[in-house]
């Protein structure tokens, strides 16, 4: 399935209102965990500005200033309805000073170069049409030695864990999915999207080729996803 920009943006947009919710059920609670993860080893490096690139429901960008009163970060997503939630869950939680919104594409990053301490993206590179065009967006806008953060679905390798877990993704995935949300093409297109992601080894390469070093990788729950971190080279 290829990836096209109007497709993906049609697929979050109805799935907005709904999409923590269904994150938390087909992940088995297990998202909370891997955000915070992959936030851990974005405030390990210096810096205080950060951008939350394909932040969708700006999960990522409240777990950043709740664990750092003095970081404030920009929340970027091509879905105007994801932002739409994500706003209102800013507010719930009182840091609209802290967390500023932007309409954006992330192949075309509206930022000046080098704008930022560091930049993380969970579980959006793979939406995205050209990954290395997009990593290349975000080594432009990061400041030299600044860190990028990647957190996105991988298939697990081990032998007897991998089998269980592509049933899972070819067959109960999409089921469950396309029951709660009423959108099973959604699911399907998930499923196809983790598939065809690079694997690991590969996607790291990709970082060291867009102007990242000492990148580093890091499996969770099996390997079901990566969080990968690198520094902006100078």
């Amino acid at each position: 399935m290829d990836v096209q920009p109007r497709f993906v943006r049609s697929i979050f947009g109805q799935l907005a209102e709904h999409y923590d919710t269904l994150n938390r059920i087909l992940s088995f609670w297990q998202d909370v965990s891997w955000r915070q993860f992959a936030v851990q080893k974005l405030l390990m490096k210096r810096g205080k500005r950060f951008l939350d690139a394909a932040s969708g429901t700006c999960e990522m960008a409240l777990a950043l200033v709740k664990t750092d009163p003095a970081v404030r970060v920009v929340a970027i997503d091509f879905t105007f309805s994801m932002l739409t939630r994500g706003r209102t869950k800013i507010l719930r939680a009182s840091e609209i000073g802290r967390i500023h919104q932007a309409l954006g594409d992330g192949l075309c990053l509206p930022f000046p170069e080098a704008s930022f301490d560091g930049a993380i993206i969970a579980f959006g590179i793979r939406n995205m049409g050209d990954h290395d065009k997009a990593l290349r967006e975000l080594a432009r806008i990061v400041v030299p030695g600044g860190t990028l953060v990647v957190l996105e679905f991988s298939v697990p390798q081990g032998l007897w864990f991998q089998p269980l877990y592509l049933f899972y993704l070819k067959r109960i995935l999409p089921r469950i999915g396309g029951l709660l949300s009423r959108n099973r093409v959604a699911y399907e297109y998930l499923a196809d999207s983790i598939l065809r992601f690079p694997r690991p080894e590969s996607f790291r390469k990709s970082m060291e080729s867009a102007g990242f070093m000492a990148v580093n990788h890091w499996p969770l729950t099996f390997g079901v996803v990566g969080v990968y971190e690198g520094e902006r080279m100078g």
